[in-house]
């Protein structure tokens, strides 16, 4: 299997947010990872080819570490600076 291209992200989110993702995850036998960065990468215009992989719920803590392709990490950190 090739090395995926990824950067990490460190993500605090509100409790019931992720609760809708661990939902997310059930539903489609998918990660949260791969749910989320999907979510982001359409939203700021960054291909995103996710892992495929199935995943189990995730934890209750609102932290959540993304593996990310650079360029939306990039389009994230820009967009912070701006808000």
């Amino acid at each position: 299997m090739a090395k995926r291209n990824l950067t990490s992200v460190l993500v605090r989110m509100p409790s019931a947010l992720k609760r809708r993702l661990a939902r997310e995850v059930t539903r489609r036998e998918s990660t949260l990872n791969d749910i989320a960065v999907e979510i982001l990468a359409e939203r700021y215009g960054v291909d995103f080819e996710p892992s495929g992989r199935r995943g189990s719920p995730p934890g209750d803590t609102g932290v959540v570490l993304l593996r990310v392709p650079p360029e939306l990490k990039r389009r994230l950190e820009e967009a912070a600076r701006t808000a």
